[in-house]
């Protein structure tokens, strides 16, 4: 039985004009991008931007965002509602962590952000001489 076995060179060859092929098409892609020049900061890259920013050219933008209202005052209330009011719910203690902003070695910026961690996990509590009276 006969079969073709291609040479090494044959091979190199082919795979030369292949690879030319595909990357012949790479030729076409523009050398600039194109991007409607629009008033602010489009198509600068960040150093443009900053050194418009240094130079006083691009004045700070003014945020949209308004600050959430503060909860560091907590209101709790304890409710019943079983009949037997010897027994109670204590809620969770849990503590709130600031972390400041800051920059690690590398110059990476982490902004602030809050951790919150429960101490204290909520229980059920009963009151030993609410029991003793209920059951007399």
């Amino acid at each position: 039985m006969w079969y073709f076995q291609p040479s090494r060179k044959l091979l190199t060859l082919s795979l030369m004009i292949g690879c030319s092929a595909m990357l012949s098409g790479c030729g076409e892609l523009n050398s600039q991008f194109t991007c409607p020049m629009k008033p602010g900061v489009t198509c600068q890259s960040l150093d443009q931007v900053n050194t418009m920013v240094d130079q006083g050219k691009l004045a700070a933008a003014k945020s949209t965002l308004t600050p959430a209202p503060s909860a560091d005052t907590v209101l709790t209330v304890n409710i019943s509602y079983s009949a037997d009011e010897g027994v109670s719910r204590s809620p969770e203690q849990v503590m709130r962590l600031w972390i400041a902003p800051y920059q690690d070695n590398q110059g990476n910026y982490f902004s602030s952000t809050q951790v919150y961690h429960v101490i204290q996990p909520g229980h059920w509590s009963t009151d030993p001489a609410i029991e003793d009276n209920t059951h007399a």
